[in-house]
């Protein structure tokens, strides 16, 4: 894995391989972008958490997950990052997309795996910043 650079609010990713890139977009709010036509698996998912943990210094956090880019995720990967196992920490995820089939594989996620913590798509960044932001400042 890439050597992560902490604490960085910036345009450029904290986190990157060849499958993903992690943003810090707030403290402990961060931006998942998958790459254009990869598939992520469960090997994936432990990778992404393990970034989010040490980006977050072990506090909880949210996710704006960007698919704007067509991915796929194995059932095995959405089946994880829905569990309780991958929520502990996670306070919520956003998903962004304008895509119509994005948006219904977003909301087969959504009504299939049932999330375990508070999971939303949204047409537009800026807005689901705004619902994570209000999140996280609930919790405080």
């Amino acid at each position: 894995m890439n050597a992560i650079k902490k604490n960085r609010i910036e345009k450029l990713p904290a986190f990157s391989n060849e499958k993903f890139e992690i943003f810090v977009l707030a403290p402990n709010i961060f931006k998942l972008k998958p790459t254009k036509g990869i598939e992520l698996d469960v090997q994936d998912g432990y990778d992404m958490r393990s970034v989010f943990i040490s980006l977050s210094d072990g506090s909880t956090f949210a996710v704006l997950t960007d698919a704007s880019n067509f991915f796929s995720t194995t059932s095995e990967l959405r089946q994880l990052l829905a569990s309780v196992e991958f929520t502990d920490l996670r306070f919520a995820t956003a998903i962004v997309t304008q895509s119509i089939a994005n948006k219904i594989i977003g909301n087969f996620f959504i009504k299939v795996n049932k999330p375990a913590s508070p999971t939303k798509l949204f047409s537009s960044e800026e807005l689901a910043l705004e619902w994570l932001t209000q999140l996280s400042l609930s919790l405080q």
